[in-house]
Parts: C-alpha cells; structure tokens; sequence
C-alpha cells in the first residue's frame, strides 16, 4: 500500500523505476534530499535483482500506481520431473508452456543483415508463422517508413495480435559522408501514440539494444512494452523469453489464452535452422571487414569528420558480438568497442581499432590465414 511521499514517486513517472533500479541510487535519498555520505554497496539491491533476471532469461521490473507497488521477478524454469504422485491437475498445468496467438504478425526492424536474419528466426522460435514474419531495415525507405508501415498494418488487420521488435539504434545512411540514426524506442512510441487504445491493445511492441544500463532501460520501458538485450539466442528458451513479457503486457486472466499444451502444440518450422539462433563467425567477419576497410581508406582527417558513422559501426559490431557468445573474449571485445565512445575521434583510433579486430577474431576463433581463405 501507498507510503510516506508515494506521491512524489508518482510525479517522477518512468524516471522512478530507473533510480529504483540504477547502481548505487535509492529513491529515499533524492526524496529526503540526502546527501551522498552512504557506504559502497547502498542502493545496488535492485540493480543486483534486475542483472540476475536478464541472467535467468527472465525480467524484473516495478511499477508504482495511486493504490500500490507492484514488484515482479519472473523468469524461466523446469518442473521437477521427480514429482510423479502429483495430482494429474497439478501435472497438467506444469506441462503448459507459452504459445503466440495463431492471429499473430511479427515484425523486427533492424539495419544489420546479421540481427535481421537473427530476428527472422527469433520470431519464429518464438511461435509466429513463417508466413506472417516481416522483416525490414535492409534500406532507408524501410527505416525511415517503419513508423507509418506498422500504424498502416494495424488498421489492415483489425482481428489480428502484431508482435514488433525494433533495433535502438537504426543506421540511415543519407550519402558517402552523411548518415543520420534513427531511434528504435521512438519509432514504437510514435506508433503508439498513433493508435486507438483499441488498436493499441493488440501491439506489443519490444525495443532491442547491447544498450542495458538501468537508466537505459527506463527509458526503452516508457517509450515501449519492454526491452530484449541483444544475446545468443537458444531456440528452447526464446518463448520462456516472450512469456513474461506477454504476461506483462496483458491482464493474466487474459494471458492465459496463451498457454498451451506442449504436447498439442504445433513447433515452428525448422527447415534450415540450427538448434539455436546464433550469429556464424562468416557474417562476424564480414562485418569486421567493412569497418576495417573504412578504416584502411581513410585519411585521419575523413576519419574525424565521419566518426560518427564509424561509430554507428562498431556499436552494430558490438550488438553482433554480444549475439555470438558471452564468454570472457566478447566481454574484452565489448569493453574495448565502449571505451572508443564519445562525440569525436578517440585518440590512436587506428591501433586501437587494430586490438578490437585481433580480439573480435579470436573470439570467434579465426585465425589471419582463415580469413585470407574465406575470401575467395
């Protein structure tokens, strides 16, 4: 139930969920005006809470209404099969697993070849139909369009659920040396914002980014209905991925429409597929490549005056990374892409640029002989 200055809570709308959720804050302090005299680990509980949910696959989340707080942890996990004297009800229940609606469309925005083939999979792991799986971003009309595309699509098909997924950070390349970024939470926002509640009722509507810090987050979650990080992708666990979020999105009474047998339920076509939805070292390399090239064609001079574009990148080659794997050489990897961060061209980028590629390679476990191989 409402506490002491729950009202305040309320005026800060989505920003409260971030400092409920930010390393080292307290709502308390910023409410009571304290000053920041506090041991080390004060106010990092729920930023633990929230690491170990996207750990577990799952969410975590708070939300703060006029009559009460509402705090949820939910992630993926198997019954115990040991249980076998259980009541045949009780089994039953244990034995449903989460199914899209079979009314459903999927669509994913993305501006790398590599996410939107990954997204292609995605959603049908996730329990869409191949034929009802759209994918765009491959150019700037389809970015530049996304907005007016899904708003269109909604009122074509009145009956229907659409299941979108967007990229943050989407690339429009306006010429050699311009290009503009296009925000992928914005573009969702904009479609809400469109739509009818009606309308907007049968949209969920996620925002995917290597993005993940809790204000980041904060942000994705008042412009959209949720955020997906960008990480390997195992094809058993992306409907224990969608779940919550489903869940989330709809009242349970209704969500449970969702829920079907595992052994009535139809799996989703596998025709050319791996048993995940990775990212292949081929496509890492090519990525590598282009930025390389760029690098390599370019005097120091066009390399501060299109920084930005480089920067554009190798952000989208740390969102690839971060999809191949999650072991101890990504992390080097990501941790070096983030340290070039910043408005302007960092210093000694060229040799810099030459320890992320050695790394990224070795990550993905090719060699310079490999490479030089695969490129005839």
């Amino acid at each position: 139930h409402p506490g002491p200055q729950h009202d305040k809570i309320l005026d800060l709308g989505p920003v409260a969920e971030g400092l409920v959720f930010g390393k080292g804050r307290t709502l308390q302090n910023l409410l009571e005006e304290r000053g920041a005299e506090r041991s080390d680990t004060c106010g990092n509980g729920c930023w633990i809470v929230q690491k170990c949910a996207h750990a577990l696959g799952g969410i975590c989340y708070i939300r703060f209404t006029p009559e009460n707080t509402t705090f949820t942890f939910r992630f993926p996990s198997k019954a115990m099969k040991e249980k076998a004297a259980e009541p045949a009800e009780t089994l039953k229940t244990k034995e449903e697993k989460f199914r899209i609606p079979e009314n459903t469309w999927g669509i994913a925005i993305d501006d790398s070849k590599i996410q939107r083939k990954l997204m292609d999979r995605f959603l049908q792991y996730a329990g869409v139909r191949k034929d009802r799986v759209i994918v765009l971003g491959k150019n700037t009309e389809e970015i530049e369009g996304f907005v007016g595309f899904v708003t269109d699509f909604l009122c074509q098909h009145p009956n229907d659920h659409i299941f979108v997924i967007a990229d943050e950070n989407l690339d429009v390349v306006l010429d050699d040396a311009h290009h503009t970024t296009v925000s992928g939470s914005l573009c969702i926002e904009s479609i809400r914002k469109r739509l009818l509640p009606g309308q907007e009722m049968r949209l969920l509507a996620l925002v995917r980014s290597a993005n993940d810090s809790s204000n980041d987050v904060a942000v994705y979650n008042a412009r959209t209905h949720g955020y997906l990080p960008k990480a390997p992708l195992q094809r058993d666990k992306i409907p224990d991925m969608v779940a919550p979020l489903w869940e989330k999105r709809y009242p349970r009474s209704m969500a449970k429409q969702f829920f079907s047998s595992r052994n009535d339920a139809v799996d989703s076509e596998d025709a050319g597929f791996e048993s995940d939805a990775v990212t292949s070292p081929s496509d890492l390399m090519q990525s590598i490549r282009t930025i390389d090239g760029i690098v390599s064609d370019l005097t120091e001079e066009d390399l501060v005056m299109r920084w930005s574009m480089i920067w554009e990148k190798l952000h989208a080659l740390k969102g690839d990374m971060l999809t191949f794997g999650a072991g101890e050489d990504i992390r080097q990897v990501v941790y070096q892409i983030n340290s070039l961060g910043g408005p302007s061209l960092p210093t000694d980028f060229v040799e810099r640029w030459t320890k992320i590629r050695t790394l990224a390679e070795a990550a993905i476990g090719i060699e310079a002989g490999d490479e030089a191989r695969s490129s005839y």
